[in-house]
Parts: structure tokens; C-alpha cells; sequence
């Protein structure tokens, strides 16, 4: 018998021993009764208690035995583990990788629009710029030979031209500051020799010259017109080409309409 069952019957056993005392107590029977009483009733009551409460449990093991349950009264079996598996081999990966992550800068460097082309056939050129590197990335882009350019600089020309492949290229400082190899804004006879002797020199030869706006500052809009005019001749005969920048902000529009007319405007520069 289980315990549950057992410990069942033995309330029954205690219930029938209750019975024939009370009934002792009560005066129905004298004590020699009661003790077969208590003997009868007992075991009277355990078999009646005890036989469905028995059944019961068998009832419920059977039905724990049917779900893979252990009863609760019985240690559980230990599981049983699978024995350790050895780990898989990592297999090198054969996708692609992936590809670099697109930064801001990356993205405005990749969208920015190349400098406009030298027109090298057309005498001349004027970009619309107050920057003077702009003018020097586009006669640096165009490829020149040295000693087919000169080049005009109101800075200094070592710092600037080997920056932009320029090194070894002819280079006059504008400035109103005497010195060797300057000449000054407002000194267009000068000026106008030194293009003319370069152009003089051959055929294809070409000419940078910025700031256009200071020139007319210091010698005014109607000398710098016909200076380049001179120019815009010299440089039909000899195939060649003046490259000029202006900054229109600086002048008056008539004034640069002037300055402008029968040029080749070259597209601004964006930044």
C-alpha cells in the first residue's frame, strides 16, 4: 500500500476506536463491547476508506505513466545528456564586402563639378571669379608647356604656381610696389609690352591675367578696354589667348559689360 492510502486507512481505523468510546461514554454498551466495537468499527472503516483512496492512486499513477510524469513520491531519474559535439569548422565567408559608407565629404567632393576648360583658340577669356587660385586650376588643367605661358599674380608666384603644375611658368607680380619682375595695375604701356613681347614669341603662346577690376581702379574702365583690345589682336595673329578673371561686384554693370564684350565667358567656378 502507498503512504497516501495507508495513512488514509488509518484514519479510518481511528475513527471507528472514536466511535465505540463515545458510545461507551453515552452508556449504550458497557465496556467489554465497546472494546469489540472498537475493534470491528476500526477495521470497518480503514477497509472503507482505504480500498477507494488505494484505487484512486493507482488511478493517478496510471495517468502520470501515460504523460512521461514520474509520481511524486519517487526521485526523478536523471536526464540523460547527450554526449559533448565538437564545434563546427567556421567556413571563410564568400560574400562580397560591403561597401565604404558614403560620407558628407566624400559625397560633395564626388558631386562637385570640374573648373571649366581653357578655350586655348579663343583670344580672348574672361571667368567671373575673385578668387585668383580659380584662374590658375584652370591654366594648370589646360596643360601648357612652361615657357608657353605667362602668368600675372597679385601674390606670390613660388607659393602659388607648383601648387596648381604650374612651376617654371614666366610670372610678373602685379603690385604697386617696385620691384624685379612686377609691374604696376595702373602701368598699362608696361603691361601691354610684356604681352605683346610673350605673344611675339611664337605661335599657341597664352596669357593669365587677373583681377581685371584692379586695373580699371587704377587707370580706368576706357584704357583697360583698349588695352584689351590690343591684346585680344595680338593674340588672334599669333593663335594664342588671354585668360582673364573680373569680379563683377566690384565694378559697376556697364563697366563690366564693357570690359566683357566680344569675350568668351567661361562658366563660374562653384565652390
Amino acid at each position: 500500500m502507498s503512504s497516501g492510502a495507508g495513512s488514509t486507512a488509518a484514519s479510518g481505523v481511528v475513527l471507528g476506536i472514536i466511535t465505540a468510546l463515545l458510545l461507551w461514554f453515552l452508556n449504550y454498551v458497557d465496556p467489554i463491547t465497546m472494546v469489540f466495537l472498537a475493534v470491528f468499527l476500526g477495521a470497518l472503516f480503514g477497509i472503507a476508506v482505504g480500498v477507494p483512496a488505494r484505487s484512486l492512486n493507482k488511478k493517478i499513477l496510471k495517468e502520470r505513466k501515460k504523460l512521461g510524469e514520474a509520481p511524486a513520491f519517487y526521485p526523478a531519474a536523471p536526464a540523460a545528456q547527450a554526449p559533448p559535439q565538437p564545434p563546427l569548422p567556421v567556413q571563410p565567408s564568400t560574400a562580397s564586402p560591403a561597401p565604404p559608407v558614403a560620407t558628407a565629404a566624400s559625397i560633395l567632393v564626388a558631386q562637385a563639378p570640374p573648373a571649366p576648360a581653357w578655350p586655348l583658340f579663343e583670344p580672348l577669356c574672361f571667368l567671373e571669379t575673385s578668387r585668383e587660385r580659380d584662374l590658375l586650376e584652370i591654366a594648370g588643367a589646360a596643360g601648357l608647356p612652361p615657357q608657353r605661358l605667362l602668368v600675372f599674380l597679385t601674390q606670390t608666384a613660388e607659393v602659388l604656381l607648383p601648387e596648381y603644375g604650374l612651376a617654371g611658368v614666366e610670372a610678373i607680380k602685379l603690385s604697386r610696389v617696385e620691384g624685379e619682375d612686377v609691374v604696376s595695375p595702373g602701368d598699362l604701356d608696361r603691361l601691354g609690352y610684356l604681352i605683346e613681347k610673350h605673344f611675339a614669341k611664337g605661335q599657341g603662346y597664352k596669357v593669365v591675367l587677373p583681377s581685371v577690376e584692379a586695373l580699371v581702379e587704377a587707370a580706368g574702365v576706357k584704357n583697360v578696354r583698349r588695352l584689351l583690345d590690343v591684346a585680344r589682336e595680338l593674340a588672334q595673329g599669333s593663335a594664342g589667348s588671354l585668360l582673364l578673371s573680373i569680379f563683377p561686384k566690384a565694378l559697376p554693370e556697364e563697366q563690366v559689360a564693357i570690359l566683357e564684350r566680344g569675350a568668351t565667358l567661361l562658366a563660374p567656378v562653384r565652390h
